[in-house]
């Protein structure tokens, strides 16, 4: 009988330390997820705080924690301006590696134009541009092989500011920061090609054009020499990436970039060059009229060295997007040979002191 109570009573206070055993077990999961909630909460505070001004904190540098955003939400509102001054931030980075080989490469632009003679042109841009260093965001890149050699032939005294995957309001911010003194000198000019990676960003062409503008309207400003504004070239890569918020009607994906390339050309020549132009007293026109920006449209150079000829050649394996992929591998990038072409095309134009539109 005593055997039994005793049996009895071990297995009541084995299922009682089991009970308290999963309640504390409940009890842990519970304040992980708070914990977990309260977290990310915090995070997204500080995200939203840091995004008003456009000054984001920089949570990579001071904290052991790191994520990016997407540029634009599904309602089409973007975390940056195109034509707002601003470093790099989580909306235009992927990592906080990408991050620190940015500043890197900022810092060494500044070091290299310290050292600037200012007796050539300066090449503002980004990856297009960083490729004639043989590099993307410093660091050496595959598709970029013999492009350096085209820069040595063609623009051997230039100074390069470009970096990979920076738009227009990047450019902005890196301009009084890494542009040298000497800059201010009549005999130098600035040959600008950004606002493709706005594009990429999800960024409507409209707003992109805003942004070249205001890169341009900051050379007008605050330098003497002669600005040359290059067309955004073609691309045929895929605008999946940035739908939503930049779908098509039916919510698929656009099935190109060309017509948002189309259109942010077609504003920025009507901005500088129409004589219809509304704000005739914009410093961009006013400076115009003076003779010191030269838009190089793509009816001169790009389009007819990228794209293919033959509309009605489907072949995909020379071809994508309309883009001839001997010259531009990835749809985006033109190699050593297309650069040599785009050099080859843009030398005649960079000697002109003619000012009417191409």
């Amino acid at each position: 009988m005593y055997s039994n109570k005793k049996i009895a009573a071990a297995a009541k206070k084995k299922k009682s330390d089991a009970a308290a055993s999963q309640k504390k077990k409940a009890s842990s999961e519970l304040l992980f997820a708070t914990t977990a909630v309260w977290v990310a909460v915090v995070c997204s505070v500080l995200l939203v705080v840091s995004s008003r001004g456009r000054a984001p904190v920089d949570f990579s540098r001071k904290q052991k924690f790191w994520f990016p955003v997407q540029m634009c939400d599904d309602e089409g509102r973007c975390g940056e301006r195109p034509d707002e001054a601003t470093a790099r931030t989580r909306y235009s980075l992927r990592s906080a590696q990408q991050e620190g080989l940015w500043y890197r490469k900022h810092e060494h632009n500044a070091r290299k134009a310290a050292r600037f003679r200012c007796d050539g042109a300066v090449l503002l841009g980004d990856s297009i541009f960083e490729s004639f260093q043989g590099t993307s965001y410093g660091q050496p890149v595959e598709r970029a092989d013999g492009v350096p050699e085209v820069l040595e032939k063609y623009y051997p005294s230039s100074l390069n500011l470009a970096i990979s995957g920076d738009q227009t309001q990047h450019l902005l911010w890196r301009l009084p920061r890494e542009l040298p003194e000497c800059a201010l000198n009549t005999n130098v000019s600035f040959v600008v090609l950004i606002g493709t990676n706005n594009l990429g960003a999800g960024f409507l062409p409209e707003d992109t054009a805003r942004g070249v503008a205001a890169v341009v309207d900051w050379l007008l400003s605050n330098t003497q020499g002669r600005v040359f504004l290059l067309a955004l070239l073609p691309r045929g890569d895929s605008p999946k990436t940035i739908c939503p918020p930049r779908c098509r009607k039916d919510g698929s994906p656009f099935r190109s970039f060309a017509p948002a390339v189309d259109q942010v050309n077609a504003a920025l020549e009507r901005h500088y060059f129409s004589n219809n132009n509304d704000d005739a007293s914009s410093s961009s026109l006013a400076m115009y009229n003076r003779g010191r920006v030269r838009f190089v449209s793509a009816r001169r150079c790009g389009d007819v060295i990228f794209l293919r000829g033959d509309s009605n050649n489907n072949n995909t394996s020379k071809h994508r997007g309309g883009v001839r992929l001997d010259r531009m591998p990835d749809a985006l990038h033109p190699n050593a040979e297309g650069h040599a072409l785009f050099a080859h095309c843009l030398l005649p134009e960079l000697r002109s002191r003619e000012t009417s539109s191409s």
